[in-house]
């Protein structure tokens, strides 16, 4: 499956003066796929799956709302370790001179 990155960046909620460069300049889509590949890697990482709260949607009066369910990645319980064990990755790698991007082993 394709991901399409998309950074949606609110101005204190005035969507007529969005504007994404400053989230792209920090966080380039790049350095996501590259975290989204380290995933890949972890025997039994898969996608979160996504919950549907469609009485909320309905009370609130939009399409649809969901809701990450990380009780499912990897039993862990948490995105937070996602993101620490990447980190760690990249520092790995760099201190050993490899580079940005790679696999683990």
């Amino acid at each position: 499956m394709k991901n399409n990155f998309q950074f949606i960046v609110h101005n204190n909620g005035d969507v007529s003066k969005k504007d994404p460069s400053k989230a792209k300049e920090m966080f380039p889509i790049e350095r996501a796929r590259d975290a989204q590949r380290f995933h890949r890697q972890i025997p039994g990482c898969r996608m979160t799956p996504l919950v549907a709260l469609p009485n909320l949607a309905q009370f609130l009066g939009v399409g649809g709302i969901y809701v990450k369910n990380e009780a499912e990645r990897l039993s862990m319980n948490s995105f937070k370790v996602m993101g620490g064990s990447y980190a760690i990755y990249r520092l790995v790698r760099k201190l050993l001179g490899k580079g940005k991007r790679g696999s683990l082993v």
